[in-house]
């Protein structure tokens, strides 16, 4: 918290749903970020599946990428899975696949999301720091300024509030 700036984004109770476009969750692009957002998972239990892109111009060309997929609600709770992949933009290039899976903690009715990112890295916390990813370095964009997207497969909502750092 000591890092945060000039608030550049908040989106309260925002609708995501299934064929709609990615929510951008910064107001404004900035070249460096820390956005919390605490993502509501479908009342009736069933599973869910978001994905998460930052620093792009727009989401086709986001350096970072990671999918969180939660599984229907069951005797034994939920179950999260974190996926986070290289896309193009490290110097030198190397290939980038992290995958985690854990369980979520009763009653897990929303997912909880970090993302800390500047001109060099993107480091996303999930669940508490239950997944964690860290991405970079980037190759030197002039300047690298980013966006953070959010989009679910089916209905959700997102809290969100990010600051410039």
């Amino acid at each position: 918290a000591l890092l945060r700036g000039t608030q550049i984004g908040a989106r309260a109770g925002a609708a995501l749903g299934a064929g709609a476009p990615p929510l951008a969750l910064l107001d404004a692009n900035a070249t460096a970020f820390d956005l919390e957002a605490t993502i509501s998972l479908p009342a009736d239990g069933a599973a869910a599946a978001f994905g998460v892109w930052a620093l792009g111009e727009v989401v086709g060309n986001a350096l970072f990428q990671m999918n969180v997929s939660v599984s229907a609600a069951g005797a034994n709770g939920r179950t999260a899975r974190v996926v986070g992949m290289a896309t193009s933009g490290f110097n030198p290039p190397k290939p980038f696949k992290v995958d985690y899976s854990f369980a979520l903690p009763a009653p897990a009715d929303t997912l909880e999301l970090r993302l800390l990112a500047d001109t060099t890295v993107v480091e996303a916390y999930v669940a508490g720091g239950r997944a964690v990813l860290s991405n970079g370095p980037f190759v030197a964009h002039s300047p690298l300024w980013g966006q953070a997207w959010l989009a679910s497969s089916g209905a959700a909502r997102v809290d969100a509030r990010a600051w410039a750092m």
